[in-house]
């Protein structure tokens, strides 16, 4: 009697505490997965955010009657870091710097010198990349990707892909954000 007493407090409780373990797993995956999100969406703004201050410093300058419109130069002046099958970051504190990634390569984060660097934060939470004295490392990495299109023979619009990639335990993840922008 005792041994199938054991056998039946056994089952019962081991039941619900894998129900509880795959809770927590779902649950933390579903938090990095939600940051993942934002930062993308992050990566989106900040590179419209680019593209429109490079307009307003275009006018300022008054180079808008000299430049060739129909150039992609013209309207993503500068972002060609993000250009040309390569991904690239953008400092999220001071929206100025545009750094090259390495070789472009989504599909691995190695943390070696091919990948974005990985995003920390300050005391307050903020995300961002050197950050300074403090700054705790996160597991996420954004790389932002920009690619011209060409529609009846003018370049008017650019497709954004932004990549966030994250180490799952023994799973890389990656959240992938597509958006148009145009000139």
């Amino acid at each position: 009697e005792a041994l199938v007493a054991i056998a039946v407090l056994t089952i019962g409780v081991v039941g619900p505490l894998s129900l509880l373990a795959n809770s927590l797993n779902n649950a933390n995956y579903a938090k990095n997965q939600i940051t993942a999100f934002f930062l993308a969406q992050e990566g989106q703004e900040l590179i419209i955010n680019y593209r429109d201050n490079l307009r307003l410093d275009i006018a300022d300058e008054g180079e808008v009657a000299s430049a060739d419109p129909d150039s992609p130069s013209y309207w993503l002046r500068n972002l060609g870091a993000c250009m040309d099958d390569s991904a690239c970051y953008i400092e999220t504190r001071r929206h100025t710097e545009i750094e090259r990634c390495g070789d472009g390569n989504f599909e691995e984060n190695d943390k070696s010198e091919y990948s974005c660097p990985f995003l920390s934060t300050d005391a307050l939470g903020f995300y961002g990349y050197n950050i300074g004295r403090g700054a705790d490392y996160t597991i996420f990495t954004r790389e932002i990707n920009i690619e011209p299109v060409e529609v009846g023979g003018m370049v008017d619009e650019a497709k954004v892909t932004v990549n966030v990639l994250w180490q799952d335990k023994t799973q890389t993840r990656r959240f992938e954000l597509n958006s148009i922008i145009y000139r």
